[in-house]
């Protein structure tokens, strides 16, 4: 009976893992290029956070975006996550005018709701996200729930997928705290506007 329920739940666990990596790229041209980011600890780039950086700097050499917006506040570092990621892309050769900062978002849900208000004012009509491949899920799911069409993107290979799976499982926690969160966040406000 332990060895019937020991492989029912890795059964499960490789079900999730596949369906959490599977959500469909699209790396076409888009309006604006949104890189959300991720925690800095001590104003250092995570490696994470560089995957999503170096992913972006392949999507701009073959794409013309009219703006490119770096999403992430003061989290674990002095520095807001969005500047840091500025100076990378700047050190990277692609010119400071073309970079947006949202400096306040501290969670994935206020990265995509500041975002949307940013693209909504600038008149963006297509966006792209780059995150990592354990992350793209849950940005799919929380712009569907605010009403903003996106386009997402990552770098998945076998050596990426390795380096996220205690990341990918704890997914299944996050989710249903950002569904609680969404819930809580829609009775005060309509995001469909």
């Amino acid at each position: 009976m332990m060895l019937n329920i020991s492989v029912v739940i890795i059964i499960i666990a490789i079900i999730f893992f596949i369906w959490i990596h599977s959500a469909s790229l699209d790396s076409s041209n888009s309006d604006v290029l949104i890189i959300l980011g991720y925690k800095c600890i001590n104003n250092n780039i995570h490696p994470l956070l560089e995957e999503r950086l170096k992913v972006s700097n392949q999507l701009t050499a073959i794409n013309s975006y009219k703006k490119i917006i770096v999403t992430g506040g003061k989290v674990a570092s002095d520095i807001s996550e969005a500047v840091i990621m500025k100076e990378y892309l700047i050190s990277n050769g692609v010119n400071k005018d073309c970079i947006i900062l949202e400096m306040e978002a501290s969670d994935t849900i206020e990265n995509m709701i500041n975002c949307k208000e940013i693209a909504i004012k600038a008149g963006f009509n297509t966006c792209t996200v780059i995150s990592n491949s354990f992350h793209l899920r849950r940005i799919i799911y929380i712009c569907n729930k605010i009403g903003f069409p996106v386009k997402v993107y990552c770098e998945r290979n076998l050596d990426t997928l390795k380096k996220q799976i205690k990341l990918t499982f704890s997914e299944a926690r996050i989710f249903i705290f950002v569904f609680l969160a969404l819930k809580k966040l829609k009775d005060k406000k309509d995001f469909h506007k």
